[in-house]
């Protein structure tokens, strides 16, 4: 394993084969955004670019640490696991988004079709970015994924997960905004 910054960029190895790109945007600001490749979202979404990866969401970030490292890994070993959560989730709410968008029937054929199962959702929904947060739970950071999708291209989607378990689902910032998951995290703290 190896940190390190080098030309204002870092190399991150997680784990052999495992490497990504970051790139220190501003050193005074401490974002690090970089891409990642789930080869398995990849595919199901018929994507030929990796997706865009940050560090820390909302929070500035001075270094990428252990916590870090475990998000990224487990996002790795558990993208079939993250996705189908996601999926299913989407599936149980999309009648109620329907609604709430309340489109007449020539436009939801467009921007959102009824759907018949899980599946459907590849072609209403593009990953966009995921967001590995500094906000800490059992010591797995919370992860956020945002989405452009089909019914509300102004605001996207947005993912907020614990592990596999959805946190909330949302607008784009649900994927990036700490006290979405520091909510949950101090609801859990208290129960």
């Amino acid at each position: 394993m190896r940190f390190g910054i080098k030309n204002m960029a870092a190399t991150i190895a997680f784990r052999a084969g495992r490497t990504s790109e970051y790139t220190w945007v501003n050193e005074n600001k401490g974002i690090w955004e970089g891409s990642i490749r789930l080869d398995y979202w990849m595919g199901f979404f018929e994507m030929k670019e990796p997706m865009a990866l940050n560090i820390g969401g909302d929070i500035l970030t001075a270094e990428i640490n252990k916590i870090h490292e475990t998000g990224y890994n487990y996002l790795i070993d558990n993208q079939i696991v993250i996705l189908n959560s996601i999926l299913l989730a989407l599936y149980d709410i999309y009648p109620k988004l329907q609604s709430n968008y309340d489109y007449d029937e020539d436009e939801k054929t467009i921007y959102m079709p009824d759907i018949v199962n899980k599946e459907d959702f590849k072609i209403l929904l593009k990953p966009r970015g995921i967001f590995i947060l500094d906000i800490v739970k059992n010591d797995m950071p919370y992860i956020g994924f945002e989405f452009l999708c089909t019914w509300d291209d102004e605001h996207g989607c947005g993912v907020m997960t614990h592990n596999s378990k959805i946190v909330k689902i949302g607008g784009a910032e649900t994927s990036f905004l700490s006290w979405i998951a520091e909510k949950d995290l101090n609801n859990s703290n208290s129960t």
